[in-house]
């Protein structure tokens, strides 16, 4: 028996500007110029300003413009929003396409609905360093719920999903090992036997090959030890980390425009937005005037009506431009503020031993916008500093507690662990245990196995293979 009902269910789709907006916050500098030349080009009615020679001056912020203050000022503290001198803080750098923005600009290329392209930026968003999608789609669908006001169904992001998974490169937005290395032998092009079988590794009998059960692969596939061997050497191949990791870092052939400059005067503490190459943009004195002569006419011709429309539509989304690359503006200020206002220590000294545990929730919470908002923000920027260039991101860390009770940084607890290896004895290297215990006469408890992955990601070898070295 057929049964029929109503259900009712509230949702808010987000707008054509404020869909905008998500995307302008999470260009970079070099993202966001390439976005306003292409609107110039695209919108007949928004315009630049022309400079005039007095601009290019180097000129200090005035207390009434550019001057942003805060409670910590009487501590010998002050902000600047903008950066008034275009001939300082602008290295000529090769900038290179963040990773975020690429798997967004491919994604563009699907024919997806406004809905759809919302729940592709979300998931895009909840993707970590190592590609892998941080967050299930059940938990994604109750962050838009709840902190959107938009009610998304857990198959609509699971569809979505996997158009995200067919973006390059191959494997990013897995959820597991498994899934990840499946992704990449399904796009392999063409099926040979030896991918086929590959895959059936991986999809049916991944646990066997991650305990080397290599024995029991073969017999229960019935295949030879050449053909076995082959397809575990395939699948050995393929990455097991298809996102960026912190390449964009750590490559010295890879440079970037900082997005934001932090500066240290007599104990003061500035910042910059290094959009000072932005032009200013306004709307078309021409066209404006003629749109509103047409509306002040009592009857229209057809082609006039036409005309009309074509000037309002364009007017309107020139409008939408400007006040979202000024909302842009206002809110990567205010995190920036927050950021280093809860950063102060490490931005005074450049010592990572001051870095506190900071996470994307905090600073969310600071300045009143929604989490995802602070991921779109701080996925792809840059700050350069007195002490280095690096990715924003780099600054949220999780933390740990020491037996007095004080909060460090994992990047604090991996600096601790460099600097004891880099003082052993070479000629008896420490061993994990070892690191361990040295690591506690400074009232850092952690477990042994953590130990041995924060060497890993340090790339420092066992002890073995130091005193080899």
């Amino acid at each position: 028996m057929i049964s029929q009902g109503l259900k009712l269910k509230q949702q808010q789709a987000l707008s054509p500007k404020q869909l905008m907006l998500l995307r302008l916050l999470q260009l970079p500098t070099t993202g966001l110029e390439q976005a306003v030349k292409e609107e110039l080009m695209r919108n007949p009615l928004l315009e630049e300003d022309t400079p005039k020679e007095e601009s290019l001056q180097s000129i200090e912020p005035t207390p009434d413009t550019d001057h942003y203050t805060s409670d910590a000022e009487e501590d010998d503290y002050a902000v600047y929003a903008h950066n008034n001198n275009p001939e300082v803080y602008r290295p000529e750098v090769v900038s290179t396409t963040s990773f975020i923005e690429s798997l967004s600009r491919q994604l563009e290329l699907f024919p997806l609905t406004e809905r759809q392209q919302m729940i592709g930026e979300q998931l895009i968003g909840s993707i970590d360093d190592d590609g892998y999608l941080s967050r299930s789609p059940q938990l994604i669908a109750n962050d838009m719920a709840f902190k959107q006001g938009i009610e998304v169904e857990e198959e609509e992001v699971e569809a979505v999903l996997r158009l995200v998974q067919q973006l390059d490169p191959p494997g990013i937005g897995a959820r597991n090992l498994q899934e990840c290395l499946s992704i990449q032998l399904h796009r392999i092009k063409p099926q040979t036997n030896t991918v086929e079988l590959a895959t059936t590794i991986v999809d049916k009998y991944f646990e066997a090959f991650s305990k080397h059960h290599y024995e029991q692969l073969a017999t229960r596939l019935q295949v030879s030890q050449n053909d076995l061997q082959a397809a575990l050497e395939l699948i050995r191949s393929l990455s097991p980390r298809p996102g960026p990791g912190r390449v964009e870092t750590q490559n010295p052939d890879n440079y970037v425009v900082p997005d934001f400059i932090v500066t240290r005067h007599d104990g003061k503490l500035s910042f910059y937005l290094n959009d000072v190459h932005l032009p200013t943009l306004h709307l078309s004195e021409l066209y404006t005037t003629m749109l509103n002569e047409l509306s002040a006419k009592s009857s229209l011709t057809s082609d006039e009506r036409q005309t009309q429309s074509f000037l309002r539509s364009h007017a309107e989304a020139a409008t939408d431009f400007i006040d979202n690359l000024s909302q842009r503006r206002d809110t990567l200020s205010n995190s920036m503020r927050a950021i280093i206002e809860y950063q102060r220590d490490y931005f005074l000294t450049g010592d990572i031993t001051k870095l506190r545990p900071m996470k994307q929730e905090d600073i969310a919470q600071i300045t009143g916008v929604d989490t995802s908002t602070i991921s779109r923000i701080v996925s792809s920027k840059h700050v350069q500093t007195e002490f280095g260039t690096f990715l924003l991101k780099e600054l949220f860390t999780k933390g740990l507690s020491t037996e007095q009770g004080e909060q460090l940084s994992v990047d604090t607890v991996k600096h601790y662990l460099s600097e004891i290896v880099a003082a052993e004895d070479k000629r008896n290297p420490l061993t994990d245990d070892q690191l361990l215990a040295e690591l506690s006469k400074k009232g850092i408890n952690i477990a042994r196995r953590t130990i041995s992955k924060y060497r890993n990601a340090l790339d420092i070898p066992t002890a073995s293979l130091r005193k080899t070295l």
